[in-house]
């Protein structure tokens, strides 16, 4: 018995003393045949590389857009609010409508149903009007190559800023995960259902306790705002205020 405790107490003092001297390396590379390659250079404390967890940083989570869409065009101009109510009616609760024209708009479904389409087509000519071109286009299941090449194109991007030791992985079949150390920041695509100017928009923003932020146009409708990151309570808020002070919010 006193034997077995010498034993598992000289053990216990190699394996301590092996992790010691381990760390007390800043970088560490063992590649030994047969067995997986141990390498370790971050640059946090003792050569070890700090997660999202200890350091902070951005999160990013992207995903194929797989959804199906409608494109439809009517023969008479049409309000969107109206194509909504169709569609909550059939009982969609999860859909977006994107105004191309006038006349033209882009619904995105989430269910798959083939028998959808013909539905949706039924219940708008007959409450909104005439339809002059009605297609449903269904987008394809990205495919491992594609997947792959959308990595190496996030890879290569955040390299050019230089970001400390980034982690860019495919996650399944369809989503790829980015974790930056160190980054942080909120970016906020809004489209208001009138023209806005930049004056307008950068003073209600002004008015929110902010730490910083920027404005970048992207048409006379279309703004992206970046900001530090935000809390579900702190997106609500920037919401409402450019409801209150700059007009009604399309997207």
């Amino acid at each position: 018995m006193r034997r077995r405790a010498v034993r598992v107490f000289t053990l216990t003092l190699l394996i301590l003393g092996v992790a010691l001297v381990a760390l007390g390396f800043r970088e560490l590379h063992v590649h030994v045949p047969g067995f997986p390659r141990l390498d370790r250079a971050g640059t946090g404390p003792l050569g070890l590389k700090l997660g999202l967890d200890l350091r902070g940083g951005g999160h990013l989570v992207y995903q194929a857009d797989t959804d199906p869409r409608v494109e439809v065009t009517f023969a008479q101009p049409a309000e969107m609010s109206k194509i909504q109510e169709v569609l909550g009616s059939l009982g969609l609760a999860d859909f977006s409508v994107v105004s191309r024209s006038d006349r033209t708009f882009t619904v995105k479904l989430v269910q798959r149903d083939a028998g959808r389409g013909q539905q949706l087509r039924s219940a708008l000519g007959e409450r909104i009007g005439s339809i002059s071109s009605f297609q449903v286009k269904e987008q394809p299941i990205p495919t491992p190559e594609q997947m792959e090449g959308v990595v190496n194109t996030i890879k290569r991007r955040v390299n050019l800023f230089g970001t400390e030791e980034p982690i860019i992985q495919q996650f399944g079949d369809d989503r790829v995960i980015v974790q930056l150390p160190g980054a942080s920041g909120s970016r906020s695509e809004v489209v208001f259902k009138g023209d806005v100017t930049v004056e307008k928009l950068h003073g209600a923003l002004q008015g929110l306790a902010l730490e910083r932020f920027a404005i970048d146009q992207q048409g006379p409708r279309a703004f992206r705002i970046r900001t530090a990151s935000l809390n579900e309570r702190e997106r609500q808020e920037l919401r409402d205020t450019l409801v209150e002070k700059v007009g009604a919010i399309e997207s």
